[in-house]
């Protein structure tokens, strides 16, 4: 009958229709679902550094190494913090629907925390992308996070769904860290949700061996470069001077470094009375050559430092200088991406012209490990753990090298050193492990003419400039 037919026709339909809309609403509830129910890693801990915090992982969270480089692994065993120009850095994505994430969360542990007040930055930080600063609020934390103060700033950019939680919370011996949501559907509440289980999860304790570093340096500042050069020797504006030649694995001789440290009279008319130089060459494949000027006041807190790099054919330049309000600012001399950042040393912080003069002051404390904050030529600040190794008495009497240091570089690169010295306190030989070996042998001028008498005049000429 046709109307019995057109009758079950209008109900079939509408049954396909139902099935529609509810299958619609699972749908929505499953990715609203994915969203809310957000689950947090195990705490990932900083190691050394007395942090650990946790972030979303798993339904639909992926974090770094790289998401794009593990095919969406999720695996806690993949997160892990990334050191990179000065911070740690700690960070998920959520991907719902393919390669482009729609929420972000990045917690940076700062080495040197901006000179700036966090409302001044997130001023900056709202310039920047455009954006207006909706809100700002301040959070105190339990004893379990150390207490720490958190301020935030909530950043709308106007004609976009991007939203912005951006939040600061100063850390004893001038480190930061700032924790940082974005989101880019217009679901704050999300973001927010995010942002406080984070928070929620951190845990701090002050690092006692920070506190140890700190004060071997300050001891060094208090005595002054000055005394520690004349301690070694009879006559005023006594020097320094070390030359190494650096050998592979295979003990095949690749390079060498040059080295002087110098005192002037701290009575004359000059407030940079401490001078430094360097000059090193290592051949093979990966040819370089580094040359240094360094200048600083007796006690390093104010000093100037540049450096010179020829890697291959290609030249590049660094210049620092610490003023008297601590500021730190290092300049990128590159002629392809000049740039300049500022950085608020914190007092474990020690140029690594003068690590010799830390070993020293290390060996004749009660201190078995500390850590310091060791700024290089180029203005990396790497946080090195530096620990005693007992050496048997017996060996101790038969060789040279009457004392042990291990150098541990906190930058996630696995790299430590092997320090052997002389009964004398003297470095005598260094070896430098990571995937590979290095050795560095201390050595004459006339041994490293011997050793390389192609270079001859490369060695001379920087001879003449680090004397």
């Amino acid at each position: 009958m046709p109307g019995t037919n057109e009758t079950n026709k209008y109900g079939a339909d509408k049954l396909a229709l139902l099935g529609l809309l509810i299958l619609a609403v699972l749908m929505a509830r499953f990715i609203v679902g994915r969203r809310t129910a957000i689950v947090l890693s195990a705490p990932i801990e900083l190691e050394h550094f007395g942090l650990s915090v946790s972030i979303p992982t798993g339904n639909g969270w992926y974090g770094l190494p790289n998401p794009a480089f593990h095919e969406h692994d999720s695996s806690e065993t993949q997160i892990k913090w990334k050191f990179d120009d000065n911070i740690y850095t700690l960070s998920s994505f959520f991907l719902p629907t393919g390669a482009h994430p729609t929420t972000e969360v990045h917690c940076r542990f700062l080495l040197a925390a901006p000179p700036d007040p966090p409302s001044t930055i997130f001023s900056q930080y709202a310039n920047q992308v455009n954006g207006q600063i909706t809100r700002v609020e301040r959070t105190q934390m339990s004893e379990s996070a150390g207490g720490l103060t958190i301020d935030r700033a909530y950043i709308k950019v106007p004609g976009t769904p991007l939203d912005i939680i951006t939040a600061a919370a100063p850390l004893p011996n001038n480190r930061q860290l700032d924790i940082e949501v974005l989101q880019t559907t217009g679901e704050v509440d999300f973001a927010e949700k995010v942002f406080e289980d984070v928070i929620k999860s951190i845990k701090f304790e002050d690092n006692k061996l920070l506190e140890a570093g700190t004060e071997l340096v300050s001891q060094i500042k208090a005595e002054g470069i000055d005394d520690f050069l004349n301690y070694v020797g009879e006559n005023q504006g006594q020097s320094r001077r070390a030359y190494f030649l650096i050998k592979d694995k295979n003990q095949e001789l690749i390079g060498f470094t040059m080295d002087v440290l110098v005192s002037s009279d701290p009575n004359a008319d000059t407030q940079l009375n401490i001078q430094a130089a360097s000059s090193s060459y290592l051949g093979g494949r990966y040819r370089r050559e580094q040359t240094s000027i360094f200048q600083s006041d007796d006690s390093f807190n104010i000093f100037a430092w540049r450096t010179e790099n020829i890697l291959r054919a290609a030249k590049s330049g660094t210049r620092l200088v610490l003023d008297e309000t601590g500021l730190l600012t290092v300049q990128k001399l590159s002629l392809l991406a000049p740039h300049e950042k500022t950085y608020r040393l914190n007092p474990a912080a020690i140029p690594e012209v003068f690590v010799e003069l830390l070993y020293e002051q290390m060996l004749e404390s009660d201190h078995k490990r500390i850590i310091v904050d060791v700024i290089d030529a180029e203005g990396v600040i790497i946080p090195v753990l530096i620990y005693k190794i007992e050496r048997q008495e017996s060996k101790i009497a038969g060789e040279k090298d009457a004392y042990l240091l291990k150098a541990e570089f906190l930058d996630g690169q696995g790299f430590f050193q092997n320090i052997y010295l002389d009964s004398h306190m003297r470095i005598s030989k260094i070896i430098l492990h990571q995937i590979s070996m290095l050795t560095f042998d201390r050595t004459s001028p006339e041994n490293t003419l011997q050793h390389f008498p192609k270079h001859a005049d490369y060695i001379l000429k920087r001879s003449e400039f680090i004397e």
